[in-house]
């Protein structure tokens, strides 16, 4: 979980990512892509308050129900993308049914899920050469996606809080993450859970103890990550390790 500034920061740095790999591209798809994220209104460099303000007005608009400080202060943004068990959405359920460890969080917390498309004939990422599939199989994947898709917005288009986000270009992670942040009002949501579609909770978290925390210490406390494996020994040589003015417990959280 981040707090919104945080979040802000980091999109940023993916912003500049971004940008550099988008040296790879010819000048006209580069044109293109300006074209589209100007259409689209949105800024994957991480938004202003009022792009943000805006967006989320013009989507209470037409929706009757009022939802509370305590439903807005929080958001969970989900970034999906087609894996072998598609157009199942068996493993995304298992995931969000995992939010119910998040203790203290309220039902009504806006969750916003992406979908990525498949990637275009010769994608670079960094130095590695991502391949995609050509012909029948590009064909079976293109209709699995678009059958994953189609379960998606049967199962959630009409929950009030649910948001799905589907991307015309593979945008990835950074650009995902850029575009539902985008959405969100930061008047009113302070605090962002980013969530890969099959990465669950396994436990109970104090999100209560969390918030609490965040806004008590907040030049401390800005993200909290949930680690998949234990914290790697040579965690404990970063200077963040050994400060002599750490503390072992606060509000609950050790």
């Amino acid at each position: 979980m981040m707090d919104f500034k945080s979040m802000q920061e980091k999109l940023e740095r993916a912003r500049i990512q971004a940008a550099l790999a988008a040296k790879k591209l010819s000048l006209n798809e580069m044109a293109k892509e300006d074209d589209y994220i100007h259409s689209e209104g949105l800024n994957v460099g991480g938004g202003s308050a009022h792009s943000a303000s805006a967006s989320a007005s013009a989507s209470s608009s037409n929706d009757n129900h009022e939802y509370t400080d305590f439903d807005m202060e929080t958001a969970i943004v989900i970034t999906t993308n087609l894996i072998p068990s598609h157009p199942s959405i068996g493993m995304l359920k298992e995931t969000i049914a995992s939010f119910s460890y998040l203790s203290g969080l309220s039902p009504n917390t806006q969750i916003y899920i992406t979908v990525d498309p498949l990637i275009h004939r010769g994608y670079k990422q960094g130095r590695e050469q991502m391949w995609a599939k050509e012909g029948k199989e590009r064909e079976e994947e293109e209709e699995r996606l678009e059958a994953y898709v189609t379960a998606l917005y049967e199962a959630y288009e009409h929950e009030r809080n649910y948001h799905i986000l589907v991307n015309t270009k593979n945008i990835h992670i950074g650009g995902s993450l850029a575009k539902a942040v985008n959405l969100l009002d930061p008047n009113r949501t302070q605090f962002v859970y980013y969530v890969q579609h099959d990465f669950k909770f396994m436990d109970v978290i104090n999100h209560t103890a969390m918030v609490k925390t965040m806004r008590e210490y907040p030049d401390v406390l800005r993200l909290v990550r949930f680690n998949k494996r234990s914290t790697r020994p040579n965690a404990r040589n970063r200077p963040c390790w050994n400060r002599t003015d750490a503390v072992n417990s606060v509000n609950g959280i050790h």
